[in-house]
């Protein structure tokens, strides 16, 4: 009788084991594939910000000209180019910067670093048209990712973005 009762309770124990095994690697694997999901479409987004931000010579130059130029200076040039162009947020890299929080509620920080600057742009969403910044702020257990920035017509490399999403 011993017997009988110890290996049903053996087999239970096994069954339930292996039901949770099995749960467990399904909850895994939908987590993994919804972790895919996520990073893949931020990774896209990401993508076009950097292609909106230098897919030609002008947004390069602007880039730099932000870097470059002190606020007021920058801002004078960006009013100076408003009628030529379209509209000073299409210009204004503080605005476009701004522009991106609002078309996407996930962003929570966006970083532009150029090659031989000692300065970065960092802007979240309490001062969403950023500031010029000495260093990159601690971004550790965030999920930040980057993407290089090409000059469109030379193929080189002029900087970095960063962007953090929740």
């Amino acid at each position: 009788m011993i017997l009988v009762i110890t290996s049903f309770a053996v087999t239970v124990s096994y069954a339930t084991f292996d039901r949770s095994r099995k749960d467990t690697a399904k909850v895994t694997q939908q987590t993994a594939s919804r972790l895919a999901d996520i990073l893949s479409e931020n990774e896209n987004k990401i993508n076009r910000i950097a292609i909106e931000l230098t897919n030609n010579q002008e947004k390069v130059a602007n880039l730099f000209d932000y870097f470059q130029l002190s606020y007021s200076d920058y801002l004078s040039q960006s009013l100076s180019r408003e009628g030529i162009e379209g509209g000073i947020s299409s210009i204004y890299l503080p605005q476009k910067i701004a522009n991106l929080y609002y078309a996407d509620d996930k962003i929570e920080s966006i970083a532009i670093d150029l090659k031989n600057y000692q300065e970065i742009l960092y802007s979240n969403e309490q001062k969403k048209m950023g500031s010029k910044e000495k260093r990159m702020p601690d971004l550790k257990n965030q999920l930040t990712l980057s993407k290089t920035l090409m000059n469109p017509n030379t193929s080189e490399q002029i900087g970095t973005l960063y962007v953090t999403f929740s």
